[in-house]
């Protein structure tokens, strides 16, 4: 019997007993964690910042260090058509913090813009893809998915249209359950 099966037969054995049948408890790890993120210095600014993750600081200071949005930001009077904005593609962008950032990197120096809702009539210059559900960004189009599979490809494509991206970023984690065995 390999690893796998042991580790089934394993789960099995306890979901099948009354182990689960109680009550969560906190447990200090999680206070610890509670208390780290209360005190944390980046949540703090990204909620007076009001962007949805402290990654977000992240990427502003991958941007500091690289450029990576250099020349992308365009004034309004040379944006001729949709064409002309550049495109970034967040993946794995939950909760957004990232694609927060996208749209005020590369968003045409006009006051509204990062304000304009996404649909099919006006492409966005942000395209961002999760397994997640995320809440509606403005200025960002939203594919909720796994980007590895054909139908969500083929979304994103669409959403391309005739244009090439300048940016993609991935801030993707794996999922962790907090069983070891399951998180092989």
């Amino acid at each position: 019997m390999d690893f796998f099966q042991k580790s089934m037969r394993t789960l099995h054995k306890f979901s099948s007993t009354k182990l689960y049948n109680f009550q969560p408890v906190r447990l200090k790890s999680s206070k610890r964690w509670i208390q780290r993120q209360t005190n944390d210095h980046f949540v703090q600014k990204a909620a007076s910042s009001n962007y949805r993750a402290r990654s977000a600081f992240k990427l502003l200071e991958i941007e500091e260090k690289f450029s990576i949005f250099k020349d992308l930001k365009k004034k309004k009077s040379q944006v001729t058509k949709e064409l002309d904005l550049p495109l970034v593609i967040d993946c794995g962008a939950c909760p957004g913090g990232w694609s927060q950032v996208a749209v005020e990197k590369t968003a045409p120096l006009t006051k509204n813009f990062g304000s304009l809702p996404c649909d099919e009539q006006q492409s966005c210059n942000v395209i961002s893809v999760d397994l997640l559900e995320i809440e509606p960004i403005l200025g960002v189009s939203l594919v909720q998915g796994d980007f590895m599979t054909a139908p969500i490809q083929n979304e994103i494509i669409k959403l391309i249209g005739n244009r090439k991206a300048a940016v993609i970023l991935s801030d993707m984690a794996p999922s962790f359950t907090g069983i070891c065995l399951l998180n092989l």
